[in-house]
């Protein structure tokens, strides 16, 4: 699976991870940010990319980096094996 979140032996990222090539580019991006600010960058709703987030975490991509001290929000950022292949 490349960073995109496409299977690199065939077929696409499953459907219920639709935003995730958006996600993970908006925080290779941002280094480290909030689920609700990587939404307001792409005009989605949080709930939107609730999916494309749990299929990133599930498979080593993304991880929580902490809390947003102003918002109290959870942080993430791409895990050190997917900014590698970045």
């Amino acid at each position: 699976m490349d960073l995109s979140g496409r299977k690199t032996t065939g077929g696409t990222a499953s459907v219920g991870a639709r935003w995730l090539p958006e996600l993970l580019e908006t925080l290779n991006d941002f280094g480290t940010a909030s689920l609700e600010l990587v939404a307001w960058e792409l005009s989605l709703s949080a709930t939107e990319l609730a999916d494309a987030k749990r299929h990133a975490i599930s498979n080593g991509m993304i991880e929580v980096a902490g809390r947003d001290p102003g918002s109290d929000e959870e942080t993430y950022r791409l895990t050190r094996a997917a900014r590698l292949r970045n």
